[in-house]
């Protein structure tokens, strides 16, 4: 269930094999929690289901909601599959529902850009923002010969090291705790190239209030970004913020090149997954945007 485009605005329903993970984002929703528990589990058949409380949203509207358990049987990490690989994420460092399913086909373009679009047959990649190691882990898979996957989080890295461990891919995906602000300029500095440069932040632009000082931290960070790109390689380009155009950001990694220096070719552009629909008068609700251009 995809709030609007469902038609069920303020209601997210994600399954993670029979575990369902709702958040309730308005206090409309809230109010009828134990009917739509009640329905979640009737309808998807799920033996637990898990509220993930947003905090955001929960300030603006006025309500109250921590991360737990709501029925079933207690669980502490979501156990699923997402195109063939076998994932456990900790409910402790639950992002959106438990895991970005929205970048999926993304993903799948970079693991198929990893065979060597117009490049050498197995690339350096570098995965800033990373998480859990989605896109290094799609990297890897698609034939990377070493994948750099940044963030700041402990947790994050430690469950990312984790699972590239379990699929095979332990020695090939380094995973750093470091800030990325501080990652690129070390990695400028001495001279290190990448064929492919990921970078997923946070939502830079949380609202329309954002949205200037948003625009400025995207071409900062793009900017950087550009600069470790190996002549000929790829910048895969991703942002959450809603209150970013796909138009606007085009813009911005554009603003990005000439400050880097660099010329930028577009040759793909994505958004988040066919199973997050949004209503044709919604623009609000098509919120990620993703672009990969060929660097020189």
């Amino acid at each position: 269930v995809h709030a609007e485009g469902d038609e069920l605005a303020g209601l997210i329903v994600d399954m993670y094999g029979q575990v369902a993970v709702v958040q309730l984002l308005t206090a409309g929703m809230k109010r009828r929690e134990t009917d739509i528990f009640a329905h979640v589990a009737r309808v998807t058949s799920a033996k637990t289901i898990v509220e993930v409380a947003s905090e955001r949203m929960q300030r603006l509207e006025g309500f109250e909601a921590e991360t737990s358990v709501v029925r079933g049987p207690d669980i502490t990490r979501l156990t699923f599959l997402e195109r063939g690989f076998e994932l456990e994420v900790p409910l402790s460092i639950a992002q959106k529902t438990g895991y970005y399913f929205d970048q999926r086909e993304n993903r799948a373009r970079v693991e198929s850009l990893s065979k060597g679009l117009g490049l050498a047959a197995g690339v350096p990649v570098v995965d800033l923002y990373s998480g859990v190691g989605g896109f290094a882990l799609a990297a890897a898979r698609g034939g990377a010969k070493s994948v750099l996957a940044v963030d700041s989080s402990a947790p994050a890295i430690a469950t990312g090291a984790t699972l590239a461990a379990r699929h095979g891919f332990g020695d090939l995906i380094d995973f750093s705790k470091a800030d990325v602000k501080r990652t690129l300029p070390d990695l400028k500095q001495k001279g290190e190239r990448f064929d492919m440069v990921i970078v997923d932040p946070p939502k830079l632009a949380p609202t329309s209030r954002h949205l200037e000082s948003g625009r400025k931290a995207y071409r900062r960070l793009n900017a950087a970004a550009l600069r470790v790109v190996e002549d000929g390689g790829l910048l895969v380009s991703c942002s959450c913020s809603g209150a970013v155009k796909s138009g606007g950001f085009l813009r911005t990694i554009g603003l990005a090149a000439k400050d880097a220096r660099r010329r930028v070719t577009l040759i793909y552009t994505g958004q988040q997954g066919p199973d997050h629909p949004t209503p044709a008068a919604f623009p609000e609700g098509r919120y990620l945007k993703c672009a990969i251009l060929r660097v020189d």
